[in-house]
């Protein structure tokens, strides 16, 4: 999992130096660097994307749990994101594309984990 969280870090990064777009005028908060896509739209959505994940698979078990407590998350998510926004220090767009980060972060991790890739069990060491 740290893998895809560094993975994760460096994919905005990456996509900043190329698309090189400058942040919104004024903004509420000081802040440099390039806009596109936002860190922290990629990052929360893969933190707690995850979060979400690890929570239905292993710990929650009322059916009212697993409803409520993905929702809280993605509600979460969504906040931050639109603070960005009314901080002016990212366009719509960028918020978006980051959660598209994170949420590929997420889909790559499920493939790997799903094929077998990286566990443990009964291996020897």
């Amino acid at each position: 999992m740290l893998l895809f969280f560094t993975g994760e870090l460096l994919i905005p990064q990456i996509f900043k130096h190329i698309t090189l777009r400058q942040r919104p005028d004024d903004p509420l908060i000081p802040i440099s660097g390039y806009s596109f896509p936002s860190g922290h739209a990629a990052g929360s959505t893969t933190f707690y994307g995850f979060l979400a994940i690890l929570l239905l698979l292993f710990y929650l078990k009322k059916k009212s749990s697993k409803v409520v407590v993905p929702i809280l998350l993605a509600l979460f998510i969504l906040l931050i994101m639109i603070s960005r926004v009314y901080l002016s220090v990212h366009y719509p767009s960028d918020v978006i594309a980051g959660c598209l980060v994170g949420t590929g972060t997420i889909m790559l991790a499920t493939f790997i984990y799903e094929r077998g890739f990286f566990r443990l069990k009964n291996r020897r060491l």
